[in-house]
């Protein structure tokens, strides 16, 4: 943990430190009265913290804030749903690189049993997020959405959601060196490991996206994040 995010600000800046943190911080960390550690609060600030006492079961920092979050990446991410454990991997990667814009689709390649685990259905996202902001020292959530459906999303939501941005998708077949160093607003797609098929293909298509490749190399979806990702920012 390089930061502690806290999720509600309080108008004193002083906060009671509980649970998990509080054991990370006394028996990880060692710190002791009078020692500071970087904090966040969620959606605001970043500082430091002081802290002011300590008990059994509990600390209490002087919270001060002294900048901004980190500038949020210029790019939106559509993913095929990869099963659960790759998921609350890529999760996390996508909140450290400061991705605040991830939507998580249905897709003809994609199982069933995907859709149906408990992460999805229920979106228990926050444990992931959270990690992915503390490493990151970041303090603003993303915004994740999930479409079970392909066609209603790409007909219907796509449009709207991709509007004034540069379009991507990542699929061999008819495709373009992908770009580096992005300086507009983009939305990127990428397919399951068996990738997108002719009929959602040409669906984005319609749409404006443009197929961009990134080398001879063929990549598992886990691998193809963070790689397109680096390399568009």
């Amino acid at each position: 943990m390089n930061m502690m995010l806290i999720k509600e600000e309080n108008s004193d800046n002083r906060y009671v430190i509980k649970d998990e943190n509080f054991k990370h911080i006394t028996r990880h960390l060692k710190l002791s009265v009078g020692d500071s550690f970087t904090t966040g609060i969620l959606h605001g600030k970043i500082g430091t913290s002081k802290i002011i006492s300590i008990d059994e079961k509990s600390l209490v920092i002087d919270f001060t804030p002294t900048k901004d979050a980190p500038t949020p990446a210029k790019l939106k991410i559509i993913i095929a749903i990869p099963r659960p454990k790759v998921l609350k991997r890529v999760l996390k990667h996508l909140i450290t690189f400061g991705i605040k814009d991830i939507i998580l689709i249905n897709s003809w390649s994609v199982e069933k049993s995907f859709m149906k685990s408990s992460l999805i259905t229920e979106q228990k996202f926050d444990t992931y997020i959270f990690d992915g902001l503390e490493q990151a020292k970041d303090t603003i959530y993303p915004n994740i959405q999930v479409f079970d459906q392909f066609r209603p999303f790409v007909e219907d939501t796509l449009p709207q959601l991709s509007k004034d941005c540069e379009k991507l998708l990542a699929h061999p077949k008819n495709a373009v060196e992908a770009p580096y160093n992005i300086d507009k607003e983009t939305i990127v797609a990428i397919g399951p490991d068996r990738g997108f098929n002719d009929f959602e293909v040409e669906k984005f298509e319609q749409l404006g996206f443009k197929t961009v490749t990134l080398g001879d190399r063929i990549l598992h979806q886990e691998s193809a994040i963070p790689y397109i990702i680096g390399r568009l920012l």
